[in-house]
């Protein structure tokens, strides 16, 4: 997911700067992020309707389109997935744009001896993705989730099996 949504993102990106040569990073930061939050909101919604491969049972309605059916969608899931989204985009942009290949969460790395940089490297990107996942999807997705007031019983094969 991740590495997909930051090829995606910096092919936007590198688009929108040769087609835009004023835009800000800011702005085309900002265009992307509104892609991922469409995109989205129509693939997993096609995914969902199409397949029933998966559901939200217990959603926060009113941030909820079609709260109350099967195929209820909460609109959070779109903008903590495009966040995420946006962040591995903005890690893989920043090594793209630095003279020395690396990454926002790399910086300083040359200070370290060659033998140690890569794992350092590889260290620094692991955790900068876990961290990405866990603030900007899991915690907020979760807590909304949690506090969800449309609540659709999922198809059989959607439950848990009986002990």
């Amino acid at each position: 997911f991740g590495v997909s949504a930051a090829l995606a993102g910096c092919a936007i990106i590198n688009y929108l700067r040769r087609h835009f040569p004023s835009i800000s990073n800011t702005g085309a930061y900002l265009i992307t992020y509104v892609v991922f939050i469409v995109a989205d909101i129509v693939l997993e919604n096609t995914i969902i309707r199409t397949t029933d491969a998966y559901a939200f049972p217990k959603t926060y309605a009113p941030l909820t389109l079609f709260a109350g059916s099967l195929y209820q969608f909460p609109l959070y899931e779109a903008f903590c997935a495009g966040g995420v989204s946006l962040a591995f985009t903005i890690l893989r942009q920043s090594a793209l744009d630095d003279p020395n290949g690396l990454s926002f969460v790399e910086r300083g790395l040359l200070k370290f001896e060659p033998r140690w940089r890569t794992t350092l490297s590889t260290l620094a990107v692991i955790g900068a993705c876990g961290a990405f996942f866990i603030f900007i999807y899991h915690i907020p997705f979760n807590w909304l989730g949690m506090i969800g007031d449309s609540v659709v019983t999922p198809p059989s094969y959607l439950l848990p099996a009986a002990y």
